[in-house]
């Protein structure tokens, strides 16, 4: 119920692609152009570090929800990925910011 309500909401400003086999994939294709941000709810190290290193690295940014920068370990919940900065900036206020369907449904104060 909660996944279609902020895909749904998300539909609305972006044009939404399935994720690939893994979510470690997800990240070098965001770095290169094929993908412009990526979401997740689950954040397991095995799944994020070595993506978020490799995506930080090639300019881009990844923070958990609550716009804290991502850490393993963190206790915070979910992560947005994004190409640039700026990038990160504009999907946080649109997926994350007060009034969103994923702000709403995790009680995430932006």
């Amino acid at each position: 119920m909660q996944r279609a309500r902020v895909q749904a909401s998300a539909s609305r400003r972006f044009d939404l692609t399935p994720i690939p086999r893994c979510a470690a994939e997800s990240y070098p294709r965001v770095a290169f152009g094929q993908n412009d941000i990526t979401l997740f709810q689950r954040i397991l190290p095995w799944d994020h570090a070595a993506g978020a290193v490799f995506l930080t690295e090639a300019g881009g940014e990844i923070r958990h929800w609550d716009h804290r920068p991502y850490r393993v370990g963190s206790n915070s919940a979910g992560v947005l990925a994004a190409a640039t900065p700026a990038l990160w900036d504009s999907a946080s206020a649109l997926l994350l910011g007060v009034g969103s369907a994923l702000a709403d449904a995790e009680g995430i104060a932006a």
